[in-house]
């Protein structure tokens, strides 16, 4: 059973800060943050405090065991739901939308990235024609944040723009918390 004082993290944005949501809304202070991950944990939650408030600080972010993934959904099932209307009300700032279209394409070839036992992404070729007549911002990759200002600097043009174009990943999870409206590709499986 989860300790109501204990999240786990996984390497995706989104569910890092769905799952910093809950302890924010919940006013769950000094929790112990079990990471995939710590230092992009960490990262992640030094963005969310820039886009939320908040007046709850981790106790701890620790390295995730084996037996927590064995029983993420402990820890998971309580906090699936994104809550985009209430979470939104902890946005600090809705900037206005200075850019019309920001994206982010997964790539099938090379793709680390699976859903359900299936690689994610678009053919190369189809990714390569999208972005030449595409007019808009690349985010690039939402995993793997070299830097918190990176990921912050990110996440103000995904605010900013009017729609988040791409593949379904973190930044398509995360523009409803800055009303910025989504488009999907669909993966070639």
């Amino acid at each position: 059973m989860k300790n109501i004082n204990e999240f786990l993290i996984s390497n995706a944005l989104a569910s890092a800060w769905r799952q910093y949501h809950y302890m924010n809304h919940l006013s769950i202070n000094n929790a112990i943050i079990h990471c995939e991950n710590i230092e992009q944990s960490v990262l992640f939650w030094e963005a969310f405090k820039h886009f939320f408030k908040t007046n709850v600080e981790p106790k701890e972010f620790t390295f995730a065991a084996d037996e927590k993934w064995e029983n993420k959904n402990n820890y998971w099932d309580s906090t699936k739901d994104y809550k985009y209307d209430l979470f939104k009300s902890y946005t600090k700032h809705f900037p206005d939308k200075t850019y019309n279209i920001a994206y982010s394409i997964i790539d099938k070839e090379g793709s680390a990235v699976t859903n359900y036992g299936r690689t994610k992404g678009i053919f190369p070729e189809v990714k390569k024609q999208i972005i030449k007549n595409l007019n808009g911002i690349d985010l690039g990759d939402s995993r793997n944040f070299i830097s918190a200002k990176v990921l912050i600097e990110k996440i103000e043009i995904l605010a900013a723009s009017k729609i988040y174009m791409g593949s379904p990943c973190s930044w398509g999870r995360i523009a409803p918390y800055f009303n910025t409206s989504c488009v999907f590709l669909a993966d070639h499986y």
